[in-house]
């Protein structure tokens, strides 16, 4: 883990006045900037607000498959069977 943890570390902290400079950019950059600031001060609150947030959205795409399925299912004819 340290292996990638300090390279990253080093990376966000290099990043970290670059990126401060246009925090009130678009989403993308202000979101860059906000992760680069959490990683460096240890604050997790905002990334696992995110992280719930996407599983929501997942977990709510995944419900709608099965939906989907049982509803086509249920539209579908019987098949002729032999004989008929």
């Amino acid at each position: 883990m340290g292996g990638l943890g300090f390279p990253a570390l080093a990376v966000n902290l290099l990043a970290a006045p670059l990126l401060l400079r246009c925090r009130d950019g678009d989403a993308n950059v202000s979101l860059a900037c906000l992760c680069s600031r959490n990683d460096v001060s240890g604050t997790q609150w905002p990334d696992l607000i995110v992280a719930a947030l996407l599983a929501g959205l997942f977990l709510q795409s995944a419900g709608r498959i099965p939906r989907q399925v049982n509803e086509a299912l249920r539209s579908l004819r019987p098949l002729p069977q032999p004989g008929e």
